[in-house]
């Protein structure tokens, strides 16, 4: 089994199975307040068994470790826990692992402060995760990139 987490400005599920991705692929964002923005969990299992289910936990870590809370009146803790599901070997091609993905649109975006944060995702004993840092002040940290022709 191998998991991958993608963040992205916004994102959804077509209907056709694809996933659309707008601004995807950063690593530094901010200052806070946080927009909205998504959070892309897929996890490819090698195995090329039937279909089986098992349960992912999916949450947001500050630099010491620690679950992130939202920050509400009800300091709700940022993790997910569910159980996801592989397809049958039948309804995929040869060769293709059977997998799942899940996706978290946080649309009101998130009260954090400055500083180094990781979304950790943990399935059949195994664990991915994915850092990202926010900017106490604009352009500090400015990502650098260009299209290559």
């Amino acid at each position: 089994m191998i998991a991958y987490i993608e963040l992205a400005r916004a994102a959804n599920v077509a209907t056709s199975g694809e996933l659309n991705l707008l601004g995807a692929g950063w690593d530094t964002i901010g200052p806070a307040p946080l927009p909205a923005f998504s959070v892309i969990a897929t996890i490819n299992d090698s195995d090329q068994s039937d279909a089986r289910s098992f349960d992912i936990w999916l949450r947001l870590v500050d630099s010491e470790g620690q679950i992130v809370s939202a920050g509400d009146e009800n300091s709700r803790l940022i993790e997910y826990r569910t159980s996801v599901q592989t397809s049958n070997r039948e309804n995929r091609p040869p060769g293709i692992s059977g997998g799942a993905r899940i996706m978290i649109d946080l649309q009101n975006g998130l009260p954090l402060t400055p500083g180094l944060y990781r979304w950790i995702l943990t399935a059949e004993g195994s664990e991915w995760s994915r850092a990202f840092f926010v900017r106490e002040k604009e352009g500090e940290y400015a990502p650098i990139g260009r299209n290559i022709e």
